[in-house]
C-alpha cells in the first residue's frame, strides 16, 4: 500500500490545480479538470466505470454493493460517501511542485531548500512542528521550498483511490454501495456551490481533508469573507494639498485598527479571528480581503460589527473617502447537526479504533465541504490525512499516517 500511496500522491501533487478567488464560474480554474480526468481514467483502469466528470468539474462515481442476496446484510447496509477536493489554495503557486521523499525519517529538523533572498536554509523545524516527533521512521513527503505541496487535499484523493483499489482487488471484501466525489474550489469557499446532490444519494459521508494522526472533526468555524473597497481621490502630489485622499493610507488605517488579540497568530482552540489575507491598491482605490471566523454565530456577528465600526471611524478620519464593505457567507459550524445524527460519528470511532488509532475529536480551525454538506442533509464529519502546514512552502505529509487513513476508509464500508 505504501508504494501505491507515494506514487499516486506524487503524481497528483505535480498537477497544478490552483483555484482562484472572485470567479463565479464553476470551476474557478480549468486546470482542475486535469486532475479530475486523470483520477477518472485511473479509476476506470481499476474497473470502476460508474462515474463521470461533469461540466462543473465534479468527479462523482459509485462502487456498487457486492453483498449477495443471501447474506444477512443484504439491503441493510448504509450507503456511504467519501469526498476530497481537487484544488489547492490560491495563497501560493501550485505549478512546478517537486515533492521530496524522505524515507525512514530520523527525527530531526528537515532541510527542504535554500532561500536565496534571505541566504538561509528553509527548514521544517521540530520546534514549530511537534507532530514530527511522532513520525520517527515514517516516510515524509515535503516540498522543495518553492511551492506548496498540495497534501490539502491530494492526500485525501490518494487515500480514497487506494482504498477503492484494494476493495475491488479483494473478492472477499463485502461492502454496500460506496459513492465518491472529488470536487473543485473548496479552497475558495465554493466547493459545494454546484454540487450535484441528486447524484450522491448517500446516508452519510466523510471528507478526507484533515491533519495529524487521530484528528477527527465534527466542528468547524462559522465563516464569512469580507471585501473592503476604499475609494480615495487621486491627484498629482504636487498639487494635492487639501484635495488628495490616499486610499492606501485609509486601508492601512483600517488594518492598524483591527484588534491585535483577534489575529490568527494570537488565537487558538475555540477562539475566532479577523484575518486580512490580501491588500492591493493605489492612491485612488485600495482593496482589502479578509476572512472572519468564530465557532458561534454570535461571535461571528460581533466580528462583523467590529469591522463595520472600524470602517466608520476610517470615514470620519479621512473625510472625502468612500468605503464599501461586502460580507459574504462562506460556511457554518456543523457541530449541532452532527450531534443530532451521531451514528456516522460512532461508526468512524469504531473504524479508527480497529486500526489502532487513538482518535480525538478536535475543532477544525478552518473549514471543510462537510460543513455545507451537513447543512444540505448529508452528515459529513472529517478524517485526518497526516498532512501539516497546509498552504505553505513547509507543507509536509506522513505517508505512514495516510496508510492508516486508507485503512479507516476500508473499515467504514466493510460488512
Amino acid at each position: 500500500m505504501k508504494r501505491k500511496l507515494i506514487s499516486r500522491f506524487v503524481k497528483y501533487a505535480k498537477i497544478n490545480t490552483k483555484s482562484q478567488h472572485d470567479v463565479n464560474e464553476c470551476p474557478s480554474t480549468s486546470v482542475q479538470f486535469d486532475l479530475a480526468n486523470e483520477v477518472a481514467n485511473e479509476l476506470k483502469e481499476l474497473g470502476i466505470n460508474d462515474l463521470e466528470v461533469d461540466k462543473n468539474c465534479y468527479l462523482i462515481g459509485k462502487l456498487r454493493s457486492n453483498i449477495p442476496s443471501s447474506h444477512k446484510a443484504y439491503g441493510k447496509t448504509p450507503v456511504i460517501g467519501f469526498l476530497a477536493h481537487l484544488d489547492t489554495a490560491p495563497d501560493l503557486t501550485g505549478e512546478n511542485v517537486k515533492p521530496q521523499i524522505i524515507e525512514n525519517y530520523d527525527g530531526g529538523d528537515i532541510v527542504i531548500g535554500f532561500d536565496e533572498a534571505k541566504k538561509e536554509k528553509i527548514l521544517i523545524g521540530l520546534s514549530e512542528n511537534p507532530e514530527l516527533a511522532k513520525c520517527l521512521g515514517h516516510t515524509i513527503i515535503t516540498t522543495d521550498g518553492n511551492t506548496l505541496l498540495g497534501a490539502d487535499d491530494k492526500a485525501g484523493i490518494a487515500a480514497i483511490v487506494t482504498a477503492l483499489e484494494q476493495i475491488t482487488n479483494d473478492k472477499n471484501f463485502l461492502h454496500g454501495d460506496i459513492y465518491f466525489c472529488f470536487n473543485p474550489d473548496e479552497e475558495v469557499g465554493r466547493g459545494t456551490v454546484c454540487f450535484p446532490r441528486e447524484k450522491f444519494p448517500v446516508n452519510f459521508a466523510y471528507t478526507i481533508d484533515g491533519g495529524s494522526e487521530g484528528e477527527l472533526n465534527k466542528e468547524t468555524f462559522n465563516a464569512d469573507n469580507a471585501k473592503v473597497t476604499v475609494y480615495g481621490k487621486d491627484i498629482h502630489p504636487g498639487s494635492a494639498k487639501d484635495i488628495m485622499v490616499n486610499a492606501v493610507l485609509v486601508a492601512s488605517y483600517i488594518l492598524d485598527k483591527l484588534p491585535r488579540e483577534m489575529s490568527p497568530d494570537k488565537t487558538s482552540n475555540h477562539e475566532g479571528f479577523l484575518h486580512p489575507t490580501e491588500i492591493t491598491g493605489s492612491t485612488g482605490q485600495a482593496t482589502i480581503r479578509m476572512i472572519l471566523r468564530d465557532f458561534t454565530e454570535e461571535g461571528l456577528a460581533e466580528k462583523n460589527k467590529i469591522l463595520e465600526e472600524i470602517i466608520g471611524r476610517a470615514k470620519q478620519t479621512f473625510p472625502g473617502c468612500s468605503i464599501d464593505l461586502e460580507i459574504n457567507k462562506s460556511y457554518r459550524n456543523m457541530l449541532k447537526k452532527l450531534d443530532e445524527n451521531p451514528y456516522p460519528l460512532k461508526r468512524l470511532e469504531a473504524a479508527a479504533s480497529q486500526v489502532g488509532v487513538s482518535y480525538r475529536w478536535l475543532p477544525i480551525r478552518g473549514g471543510t465541504d462537510g460543513a455545507e454538506l451537513t447543512r444540505m442533509g448529508i452528515p459529513t464529519p472529517n478524517i485526518f490525512t497526516g498532512g501539516k502546514n497546509f498552504h505553505g512552502k513547509t507543507e509536509w505529509l506522513s505517508i505512514d499516517v495516510l496508510m492508516k487513513t486508507t485503512e479507516i476508509i476500508k473499515n467504514l464500508v466493510r460488512v
